[in-house]
């Protein structure tokens, strides 16, 4: 667990590095959408390389846990830990604005660290499209994340009726 500037454990909502600073669409720059034990965030980011920079959109599925506290007046909180799936919609910093040429998934992850790369054409060609088949089957796409446990619990109507909003959100945070 991270710990806070005063050096008190706190959860990772977000990887903070990950995002661009100041990036905004109408006023939000990240959005997360929760189905069952499942939280799919979709935000902007900048991935700093050798010198060259990727920058587009994100989209992450984790683990989402709920935290009560025992002050029954403090409300609820909800945390997205543990990444479980990853789609990163990029493109080189200084090409072709929408070209995705750096376009990839993460179809699991090892702890909280991404297996390598996994490219797909229809990725660059149609990228809603294949979100959307990635998002056709959740229970399929969660147990080949490694996340048998919860795998039965995420609702494909659920998924099935904000998939389009999804989709729509990575349109609006794409550069």
């Amino acid at each position: 667990m991270r710990q806070s500037p005063r050096g008190q454990p706190r959860d990772r909502v977000y990887d903070r590095a990950a995002c661009a600073d100041g990036d905004e669409v109408n006023g939000h720059s990240k959005r997360a959408f929760f189905v069952g034990p499942i939280a799919i965030s979709v935000f902007r980011c900048r991935v700093r390389g050798n010198g060259h920079d990727e920058v587009g959109c994100r989209v992450e599925m984790q683990r989402l846990h709920q935290r009560a506290w025992p002050d029954r007046r403090v409300p609820t909180v909800y945390v997205l830990d543990e990444p479980l799936w990853r789609a990163d919609f990029l493109t080189l910093d200084g090409s072709e604005p929408g070209s995705l040429n750096r376009a990839h998934y993460h179809p699991h992850f090892e702890g909280r660290t991404p297996c390598k790369r996994a490219y797909d054409p229809s990725l660059t060609a149609d990228p809603t499209r294949w979100l959307e088949r990635q998002l056709d089957d959740m229970p399929l796409l969660l147990r080949a994340a490694g996340a048998d446990d919860i795998a039965h619990l995420a609702d494909q109507h659920e998924v099935d009726a904000m998939t389009p909003s999804i989709c729509q959100a990575v349109l609006e945070l794409l550069p």
